[in-house]
């Protein structure tokens, strides 16, 4: 709004006051902004799974009971244990598998000695006649038992097992394969029966040889021990 003109004191007119200019309203300050909201704590991870115990006692039941299915297998596996016979065995005219087997050719004795104890064998041979017939096969039989046995106690004993067997002179063989009879309750011994043919009469001494093995049984489950060669020369045998 204007202001009228004043007067000045020597009687003239002045000049008209310049109106002031309004003054522009002050505008109230802006509320501060508000702080922003503290961060957020970062979530805590989760826990990792406990790792699964490995089922030590299921398998350890698997094994024992693995270890316990072999031993049985491998115990009833086991060869039997034949009976000690003693020295009077050769005497016995029943001794043997060929029915008439009751001329003693000879024998002999292998003393063993192994880490369960100790075992004498005594090895027979046998034939069914006197004299033999040229062409004829003629049956000798080997009888390989026990005269004494001494094992520890966790042994059950040795059990044989012929496993050569022939009948032969410096320059030819009579014999051909042979038949393996183990030892049962009637024959607590092992024997092996063949049969030689003598091509022509006469007078022949021959030789008869082999071999048996020996496992020692233990009370579970056996071992092989030995191998044992045996040889009886000088055997005479007439054919007519």
């Amino acid at each position: 709004m204007a202001t009228p003109p004043t007067e000045s004191p020597a009687g003239g007119a002045t000049e008209p006051t310049p109106p002031v200019a309004p003054v522009p309203a002050q505008k109230e300050p802006a509320p501060p902004a508000a702080a922003p909201p503290p961060p957020a704590a970062p979530a805590k991870p989760a826990p990792p799974a406990a790792p699964r115990k490995p089922r030590r006692g299921l398998t350890a039941a698997i094994i024992i009971v693995v270890v316990l299915v072999l031993l049985l297998v491998w115990t009833v596996l086991s060869p039997s244990v034949p009976d000690v016979l003693g020295a009077t065995a050769r005497q016995s005219p029943t001794l043997g598998r060929t029915g008439n087997s009751t001329v003693e050719v000879g024998s002999i004795l292998k003393v063993e000695k192994f880490y369960g104890g100790n075992v004498t064998w005594e090895v027979i041979i046998k034939r069914g006649a006197a004299n033999a017939t040229a062409g004829v096969p003629h049956p000798f039989e080997i009888i390989v038992s026990k005269q004494a046995e001494h094992v520890s106690s966790f042994f059950k004993g040795t059990s044989p097992h012929i496993t050569e067997a022939e009948v032969n002179t410096t320059s030819e063989v009579y014999s051909g394969n042979f038949t393996y009879y183990p030892a049962d309750e009637a024959h607590p011994y092992v024997s092996a029966v063949l049969t030689a043919v003598f091509p022509a009469p006469g007078t022949y001494t021959v030789t008869v040889h082999g071999k048996f093995t020996v496992d020692q049984v233990m009370l579970v489950g056996f071992l092989p021990a030995d191998s044992i060669l045996f040889t009886l020369t000088n055997l005479r045998i007439v054919v007519s």
